[in-house]
């Protein structure tokens, strides 16, 4: 009897990370709404042998991929939207090469982090550039071109109120980098 258990043991690890390994390549995700337009985009994503821990935190862990989309705005020009339409921007105190987070703690009330759960879905984006970093909190945020994706907790769909905020804020493009269109004439801080 004492060698059954480790012989248990072992097919229940095997069954386990044969679950954890399936591949989803039919399953289709809700389209991303950009410009009153719906683009769609496949899940092509193998899960990780290793679930995803809960953050210690309590907050909550995505419950799907993030989607991010390639648009043009009026004075803005290519930048980078979330599944929301709400306009990415990228924190100069951050850094790409290694991908790495500036933006902790109370910054994060202001510049949510764009989190995902799996791999994030890009669209009109080389998805070779996305990628994900961990966070402390046991998150995951979305990077493009190595730098780290946020929010800005004050902006509506489409809007770009964020743009040089503190001369460290800026929308990012569809490659990762800087866009400096539409910098407001004194940046505030």
């Amino acid at each position: 009897m004492r060698q059954a258990k480790p012989v248990i043991a072992l097919l229940a690890a095997v069954l386990t990370a044969g679950v954890l390994m399936r591949w989803r390549g039919d399953d289709p995700v809700a389209p991303i709404v950009v410009g009153g337009r719906a683009v769609q985009a496949p899940v092509t994503e193998q899960l990780s042998p290793t679930a995803q821990v809960p953050p210690p935190t309590g907050k909550p862990m995505p419950a799907a991929p993030a989607r991010i989309a390639a648009v043009r705005l009026p004075t803005l020009g290519d930048a980078v939207v979330d599944g929301d339409g709400a306009v990415l921007y990228r924190y100069d105190r951050d850094s790409a090469n290694p991908s790495m987070s500036a933006c902790v703690d109370a910054c994060t009330r202001t510049w949510p982090p764009v989190l995902t759960a799996g791999t994030p879905v890009a669209v009109g984006i080389d998805q070779k550039l996305v990628g994900t970093i961990p966070r402390a909190d046991g998150t995951w945020q979305v990077t493009l071109g190595g730098w780290p994706l946020y929010r800005n907790a004050t902006s509506s769909p489409g809007k770009w109120n964020g743009q040089g905020v503190s001369l460290a804020w800026f929308a990012v493009g569809p490659d990762g980098s800087e866009n400096l269109n539409g910098l407001p004439a004194s940046p505030t801080g």
